[in-house]
């Protein structure tokens, strides 16, 4: 078998365990693993407890199983387009899909961070997932903003744009989740705040854009369009499993 093949059955083994998951599982599994690690980086960095997973919520928020607005760790938004994903891996496929496939406007992870605007925060498109390297930029570039502006409120602000018409708005829907982080513990769901997911683009002066490098090894661009379209590809993969149920499949 081809080393092209084998990469297109590794594809599809994500993609089919990304389809198959349990959602209530994964939500038991990894709905918790931002806001922990956020409350740590809050106290770590002289953050007020709350601001920064306010911004998590905003960036990244997704329901539990409880209703609230929980930042979700398998996230990505390309060119203003948000998904959620299932694990950590479908979530790489899709980022890998989108940097072979040219796009570089990428927000990723717990934090949303942009990655043709901090080109230099990861080392690896896999450490941009994890969600202890995500929330620590994001805390150490708050905490930068803070220092620069003397104001949390302008620093939470300036996480999303220095356009004013964009940071005054994004402050303002930070200033609701973290009110009610404060008075109520986990932020009510999107019907009572009217949250939707957000394309945050951090444009702190000392960031530039530049290109970014990806891993290599097969055509991610080629299944770009299987991981857009769900609904093929659980086609797909029910009939490959009816083909190989089939009297005399075995074995090919």
């Amino acid at each position: 078998m081809s080393r092209d093949a084998l990469a297109l059955l590794a594809v599809l083994g994500v993609l089919v365990a990304d389809l198959t998951a349990s959602p209530a599982a994964q939500a038991a599994d990894d709905h918790d693993l931002c806001g922990s690690v956020i409350a740590q980086a809050e106290r770590s960095h002289g953050i007020p407890a709350g601001l920064l997973l306010a911004v998590g919520v905003v960036e990244s928020g997704r329901p539990a199983p409880d209703g609230a607005l929980q930042p979700w760790p398998w996230t990505l938004n390309v060119n203003g387009k948000g998904r959620y994903f299932q694990s950590a891996a479908a979530a790489h496929l899709g980022l890998e899909a989108a940097l072979a496939a040219g796009e570089t406007n990428i927000d990723v992870g717990c934090m949303q961070i942009n990655m043709r605007s901090h080109p230099d925060a990861f080392p690896s498109t896999w450490v941009a997932l994890d969600p202890g390297a995500n929330v620590g930029y994001a805390a150490r570039f708050l905490a930068r903003l803070h220092d620069e502006t003397g104001s949390w409120s302008q620093a939470a602000s300036y996480y999303h744009s220095r356009t004013p018409r964009l940071a005054e708005a994004y402050s303002r829907r930070v200033s609701v989740a973290w009110g009610s982080v404060a008075r109520d513990g986990p932020v009510p769901g999107p019907a009572a705040l009217s949250m939707s997911l957000s394309a945050a683009r951090p444009l702190g002066s000392a960031y530039q854009a530049s290109p970014l490098p990806t891993s290599r090894g097969f055509d991610a661009a080629a299944v770009l369009d299987g991981l857009r379209e769900t609904r093929r590809v659980q086609a797909i993969v029910r009939d490959a499993a009816r083909h190989a149920r089939a009297p005399g499949a075995a074995g090919k």
